[in-house]
């Protein structure tokens, strides 16, 4: 669920005119952090993988645990009980203060992905799927169905708005259905960190990685280049900037 979401910032040529044509970009913004969650604490209960086996550890571990900033991934090691360990996972998930968001994918019976499922502690489940009546900013299709309050959501017109968790369903959508994706992912609500294998986070400073829109938000600043003639996305993405790069160079994209 890494930062994709840029702001245009068209500024004067006169001000990089030293430096000549300029593209910029952040490719997330950084929120600040007060408190922890200890993840693998919280879960220890189900068998974690730790980094290094000890006599303390449970015999046989059943899951990994991926901490990742203000993201985190948990991963079932065993494939016969990766729908138990994933409801496990969940529920406990849930109750851990200052976990803001769990997701993960529901299958068909032929293993297939099938819908997506974002829950919130405070507001419930949203569950979606790709290429349904609702459009979100950037003109793709999505059905969803139950608590759109999980991602403070609103329909207007058949438009699909997500202030708060900017491009949230193409982006949680693409992160479950990752191949190296696990079981279940967790977003960090705002001012929480994921505390990493050697019990660090930055307190104090500032991290990333989450859905909420106050790490995913990115720079993206022009000096001397113009942005299409053609009316762009409303949302803007990291993966737009290759084209206008091309354009500006007289450049075709590669097939």
């Amino acid at each position: 669920m890494s930062a994709l979401i840029l702001h245009p910032i068209p500024l004067s040529a006169a001000a990089f005119a030293p430096f000549g044509d300029v593209i910029a970009m952040a490719d997330h913004s950084q929120a600040p952090v007060v408190g922890t969650i200890a993840l693998q604490d919280e879960l220890a209960e189900l068998g974690v993988l730790g980094p290094v086996r000890s006599p303390d550890g449970p015999p046989e571990p059943r899951i990994a645990v991926c901490p990742s900033q203000r993201a985190a991934m948990v991963y079932a090691l065993h494939e016969s009980e990766r729908d138990a360990m994933r409801a496990s996972v969940v529920a406990r998930a849930l109750a851990i203060d200052g976990v803001d968001l769990v997701m993960w994918l529901e299958r068909d019976a032929h293993d297939e992905p099938r819908e997506g499922v974002i829950s919130s502690p405070l507001h419930g489940e949203l569950r979606f799927a790709p290429d349904g009546p609702l459009r979100d900013l950037r003109g793709v299709g999505w059905s969803a169905e139950g608590a759109l309050a999980a991602i403070d959501a609103s329909v207007e017109d058949g438009r699909l708005l997500t202030p708060a968790y900017p491009d949230a369903l193409a982006r949680v959508w693409s992160a479950l259905t990752c191949p190296t994706s696990g079981e279940v992912l967790l977003s960090a609500s705002p001012g929480h960190e994921f505390i990493d294998w050697g019990r660090q986070a930055h307190v104090g400073g500032g991290s990333h990685g989450s859905l909420h829109a106050s790490d995913s938000l990115g720079a993206l600043v022009l000096s001397g280049v113009s942005l299409p003639q053609e009316p762009g996305p409303h949302q803007w993405a990291i993966r737009d900037v290759a084209p206008l790069v091309l354009a500006h160079f007289g450049l075709q994209s590669p097939a």
